[in-house]
């Protein structure tokens, strides 16, 4: 990837007030700094250059490529009744957690287990191996930066390319948290125009500058993730790249959870996020008690309520 930079908004085309902003690497605590510029028009915060090697910021360990264990034998034929009931009856009949968020994902989109998926930034194919296992089987994912042998390792197609290198159409197009990597936003999104069928549906997820945590952490704000995020977009910049790219209004609904709590004041404290003390690698050696991280996901809730969060999921068709 040759190095890219920039002098105007690559969203909205902006050049008057735009801010400069110097972010630091620290999921793995590389100590390596980055410019940013945060657009004083659509309010996109973008990386100023893109670093000519990006593979070496996506370590084995990079938490996209880990896998979890397949279900076999009744655990499976259990997995696919749980898929069943979660679409189409209610999903709200389970506890909260990983699980119950990606029906809630998919319910916004009409999605069926007859429905042909695409992630993209599909990561080791965590997601669609889950759904896999509930049932849904038109899956697949591409990601440029596909661990070695996982392409031969999935039960799921998976493929090491970008998106538009891929051939195929799709009811539903999913981008969880795989935009922001992107280095160009709008041949990205008119890349799954062209993939999506004429009624499909198009989820994206990403996180949101100009929130509680942005506006309380700043520069320590988990979600920033220098260099990887290339952009960190606002609901504005989002809506409007969409509207660029062949897409209808969407419809945002915020889903921010207590990371961008307890991520943040580790950063504030200059511990990396993948480190032996972090909450992310091990809960009982952080600075966190469980009362404080129940706090924080009541507050994250709170702030979804408010449309304050510091992520959200985008719906969006063509128009």
């Amino acid at each position: 990837m040759g190095a890219m930079t920039m002098s105007l908004c690559r969203i909205c085309g902006n050049g008057d007030g735009n801010e400069d902003v110097t972010l630091r690497e620290m999921m793995f605590g590389l100590g390596e700094h980055f410019r940013y510029v945060h657009c004083a028009q659509c309010q996109c915060l973008q990386i100023a250059e893109i670093p000519a090697d990006m593979q070496r910021y996506y370590p084995d360990d990079y938490y996209s490529r880990e896998l979890p264990p397949e279900a076999v034998g009744a655990t499976r034929w259990l997995r696919r009744l749980e898929g069943a009931i979660r679409l189409h009856v209610s999903n709200r009949l389970f506890r909260a957690g990983r699980q119950r968020r990606i029906f809630e994902w998919l319910r916004g989109t009409g999605a069926s287990v007859h429905s042909s998926i695409l992630d993209v930034g599909c990561g080791s194919g965590r997601l669609l191996q889950e759904l896999r296992e509930f049932g849904f089987r038109n899956l697949v994912g591409v990601d440029p930066f596909l661990s070695e042998g996982a392409e031969e390792r999935s039960a799921v197609p998976l493929h090491r390319s970008e998106l538009d290198a891929l051939d195929g159409r799709f009811d539903l197009i999913m981008m969880h948290h795989s935009l922001e990597h992107a280095p160009d936003q709008q041949g990205m999104l008119r890349a799954a125009a062209e993939r999506l069928t004429k009624n499909g549906w198009l989820l994206v997820r990403i996180p949101l500058v100009g929130g509680y945590a942005w506006r309380h952490y700043g520069t320590d704000w988990l979600a920033l993730d220098a260099p990887r995020h290339f952009y960190v977009h606002s609901e504005k910049s989002a809506s409007l790249l969409m509207h660029q790219t062949g897409f209808s209004a969407p419809r945002v609904v915020y889903d921010s959870g207590s990371q961008q709590f307890w991520g943040s004041e580790q950063y504030r404290r200059g511990i990396p996020h993948r480190c032996a003390t972090s909450y992310d690698v091990c809960p009982e050696r952080s600075i966190f008690s469980r009362a404080q991280i129940l706090e924080y996901e009541q507050r994250s809730r709170e702030l979804n309520r408010e449309r304050d969060g510091d992520t959200a999921c985008f719906y969006a068709q063509l128009a």
